[in-house]
């Protein structure tokens, strides 16, 4: 039989977030939540690389999407390249992390949108149809964003009104000290934070091949898609996730002082 990782839920109030975005992002957050009275560890999931990649041959004018913060900084390397070849260039991008990240680099966002790639989609078909404008759009995303079925279904509603050049410009793998975390907390009780749908399936995939995990009590995922990798690949027992727009709506409303902590 198989090493069961989940157990009937009891109260969780001290318990700790492990917080599973990449490295980096995962420390500043935990800092965060610890210096507003939480136990919170970074557990990160996923590391992320950038690729080489070259700008699209065309004449059209371009939008520009960019649905993660990394594809953004991808974006900032080539910026003044983009302007250099397509001075009416549109911006497109996700809120409220990634248009911020663009704005605090000096990059104007024409639309930002919440709620992942299909919606950022749809209200790009919306706009276009409304302004009827002679351009094509280019999508920075990853080898893992481009598998995924909302990707997919984004892509059919945008390629039904205009050509859409699609740039793999990063990588998306599970971190490389995913395992030894994996290990460290097996048997132990916590909270954890899925903030994109790759740290889930990261977490599943290692959880299979080492047989070890921590014993997962509550569960808060950013974005539908995320939310459906999780309840994809948990075991029989464990909690269905609270669902959230963004990183920012989660701390607000799970520890305002105001209202209390869980």
């Amino acid at each position: 039989m198989g090493v069961k990782f989940w157990q009937t839920p009891q109260m969780t109030e001290q318990l700790p977030w492990l917080i599973t975005r990449e490295l980096e992002a995962s420390h500043m957050l935990a800092r965060r939540l610890c210096a507003l009275g939480q136990a919170a560890e970074a557990f990160a999931c996923i590391a992320r690389k950038a690729l080489p990649f070259s700008l699209p041959e065309t004449e059209a004018n371009l939008s520009i999407l960019v649905t993660s913060v990394f594809g953004a900084q991808c974006l900032w390397h080539i910026w003044p390249q983009c302007l250099q070849r397509w001075p009416k260039l549109w911006v497109a991008a996700l809120a409220p992390q990634t248009s911020q990240w663009l704005k605090a680099q000096g990059v104007p966002v024409s639309l930002e949108v919440a709620g992942g790639a299909g919606q950022l989609a749809k209200r790009l078909v919306e706009h276009w149809r409304a302004h009827n404008p002679r351009e094509e759009f280019l999508w920075l995303t990853s080898n893992v964003g481009a598998a995924r079925e909302e990707q997919t279904q984004a892509m059919q509603q945008l390629e039904a009104l205009t050509r859409v050049h699609r740039i793999l410009a990063y990588s998306t793998a599970a971190a490389p000290g995913l395992e030894k975390q994996m290990r460290q907390w097996h048997g132990r009780r916590a909270r954890m934070l899925f903030c994109s749908p790759s740290a889930c399936e990261a977490f599943f995939e290692t959880r299979r091949a080492t047989q070890t995990s921590p014993v997962v009590v509550e569960v808060a995922c950013v974005g539908n898609s995320t939310v459906h990798a999780w309840e994809k690949n948990k075991a029989a027992g464990e909690p269905s996730p609270s669902l959230w727009t963004h990183v920012e709506a989660f701390v607000q409303k799970t520890f305002n002082p105001h209202k209390g902590n869980p």
